[in-house]
């Protein structure tokens, strides 16, 4: 997946966003990790006045995004839980229970 069609996924999900009330903010590239691929971020808040961070990831075999609230940590640290989750979900690993 291009970082221009990740964009196009992102730019969607904030139109979709913004349609709910939601005020979105600045868009940035993270570092994508040993999987490569590309991570695109986006901040928002709600209408309560939190803070919420939007990472997509894509890579030539999924896409995925993750919501996180902004701890006060920075872009970094959902970024960080972006790669972390994404490594889960792409795990091809033995089941620990598989004999």
């Amino acid at each position: 997946m291009t970082p221009d069609a990740l964009g196009s996924i992102q730019d969607s999900f904030q139109l979709g966003l913004s349609a709910t009330g939601l005020t979105t903010g600045k868009t940035w590239f993270a570092d994508p990790g040993r999987l490569g691929g590309t991570i695109r971020c986006l901040s928002c808040q709600t209408n309560g006045n939190q803070q919420i961070i939007a990472c997509t990831w894509g890579d030539k075999g999924s896409f995925g995004t993750v919501l996180s609230p902004d701890s006060g940590r920075g872009q970094e640290a959902a970024a960080d839980l972006t790669r972390s989750v994404r490594e889960a979900v792409l795990h091809q690993g033995t089941p620990a229970n598989a004999a």
